[in-house]
């Protein structure tokens, strides 16, 4: 089934990000929403040369329903909700405090991969986690003060 160029797909994708942002930082005082739209900004540019080469060499790309719901998840989960989501723990944590729980993302892809993919952990990946679960235990710790 032929659904047209993906190209286009992936600048409508874009488009609506982008559109979203905008709208969003109307109704948010917030930096971190012009933030997006300078990231989306820099992905749209840094993605049309290749976009460019892909069309003037005849490349087609048939996008089937699945990966057209890979494209959707790609804008909408994992750009605008996890970022959304990270703007508001750093809103509400702060960013010192919110940049340590970027340490758990592996230990949290080991994780989901157990649940989601059937994957079986090995003994570097508890090493890993614990490793990482110190790390984190160790930096987010208050230092103690010398008694007098």
């Amino acid at each position: 089934m032929e659904s047209g160029p993906a190209w286009i797909l992936g600048v409508v994708m874009a488009a609506l990000v982008l559109l979203g942002l905008i709208i969003a930082s109307h109704a948010a005082d917030s930096v971190m929403y012009y933030v997006g739209l300078g990231l989306c900004a820099f992905g749209v540019l840094w993605m049309t040369p290749w976009v460019l080469w892909e069309v003037a060499h005849g490349t087609r790309v048939l996008l089937s329903p699945r990966g057209l719901l890979a494209v959707a998840y790609s804008a909408i989960g994992s750009l605008l909700l996890a970022y959304a989501g990270w703007s508001y723990v750093v809103t509400r944590l702060g960013a010192a405090r919110a940049g340590v729980t970027m340490h758990l993302m592996p230990a949290l892809g080991v994780l989901m991969a157990v649940v989601f993919l059937d994957e079986v952990p090995h003994w570097f990946h508890f090493a890993g986690i614990a490793l990482i679960l110190s790390g984190v235990a160790l930096s987010s710790s208050r230092p103690r003060t010398a008694a007098a």
